[in-house]
C-alpha cells in the first residue's frame, strides 16, 4: 500500500493543493485512495472531500480519516485495504509534531510541493532536520518555476509534471466545480495525447505513487536526497 506525506517548512506551500490533485489522478486510474489529514486545527479536505461528488468516480474511490496523534495514525491505518491499489496521502502541516512525524516515518514517499524561492529555500534547508535521511524525498513545482526548478533538483529530485498554476485547482472556487467533471470525462488510455489540466493530474498520479514490490520481496532502495544528506543545504539563487 503506497504512502505518500506531504512535507513543507512554512505555510501556503501548496501542500493540501497537491493532496486533493494526487487524490483525483490517483482515483481517476482506479486506486482508492484514503487523504489523512493530521492538523487538528484545520480541515480544509474534509471540507473539500464532504463537498466531492462520488458519483462522477465510475472507478476507485476517495475516502477521508482526521488524525492528530500517532495512535490515531494508526487507528485510521486500519481501514486501509492491504493492497497496491489503496493509496494513503498525509496532508501536513508545516509545524513539528509527534503525528507529522510519525506520518513521515510511514511514507514511501515525501513529497515537498513548492510555489516560490521561500517555499523551496526553507524546506530544503530545514529537510535534514525534519526527515530520516532513508525517506524517498521529492520536489514539486506549483507553477512555471523552471529556473527555480533546476536549483530544487541540485538538492531534491523532482516529481513531473508540474502542477500548474489553474484557478480549477483553488479549493472550494467556481472554477474548482468543472474540474471533477473534466476528470470524469477524461480518458486514461489517452492522457498523453492531450495538454489539459485532467491529463495533467493522471500523470502526476501515475508519477507520485511509488513501485511497491510484490509481497515478499524488500523495498528498493534509493539514493537519499542530497537534502538529507547535509545539515548546511542551501538554495543558491536569488529570491
Amino acid at each position: 500500500m503506497p504512502i505518500i506525506t506531504l512535507y513543507g517548512a512554512k505555510g501556503g506551500t501548496g501542500r493540501t493543493t497537491t493532496a486533493a490533485s494526487l487524490a483525483r489522478g490517483m482515483s481517476k486510474l482506479g486506486r482508492y485512495v484514503t487523504l489523512v489529514e493530521t492538523d487538528d486545527a484545520n480541515d480544509p479536505l474534509a471540507r473539500w472531500r464532504n463537498a466531492f461528488d462520488q458519483s462522477l468516480l465510475t472507478v476507485g474511490s476517495l475516502d477521508y480519516r482526521s488524525a492528530s496523534t500517532p495512535d490515531e495514525i494508526d487507528l485510521a491505518m486500519r481501514y486501509a485495504l492491504p493492497t497496491d491499489q489503496h493509496v494513503t496521502i498525509f496532508d501536513t502541516s508545516h509545524q513539528i509534531s509527534a503525528a507529522r512525524s510519525y506520518a513521515f516515518e510511514l511514507a514511501d514517499l515525501v513529497l515537498m510541493p513548492f510555489t516560490g524561492f521561500l517555499d523551496a529555500s526553507i524546506g530544503i534547508s530545514k529537510a535534514s532536520s525534519q526527515l530520516s535521511k532513508s525517506k524517498h524525498l521529492m520536489a514539486l513545482p506549483v507553477g512555471e518555476l523552471e529556473e527555480l526548478s533546476h536549483q530544487v533538483a541540485k538538492w531534491i529530485p523532482l516529481v513531473k509534471p508540474a502542477l500548474p498554476r489553474d484557478d480549477r485547482l483553488i479549493l472550494f472556487s467556481d472554477e474548482e466545480r468543472t474540474l471533477d467533471r473534466e476528470m470524469a470525462d477524461a480518458d486514461c488510455t489517452r492522457y498523453e495525447d492531450a495538454d489539459t489540466l485532467a491529463n495533467c493530474l493522471i500523470e502526476l498520479g501515475i508519477n507520485a505513487c511509488p513501485f511497491v514490490p510484490m509481497a515478499g520481496l524488500p523495498p528498493i532502495k534509493r539514493q537519499p536526497a542530497p537534502a538529507l544528506r547535509t545539515d548546511t543545504a542551501n538554495l543558491e539563487v536569488s529570491a
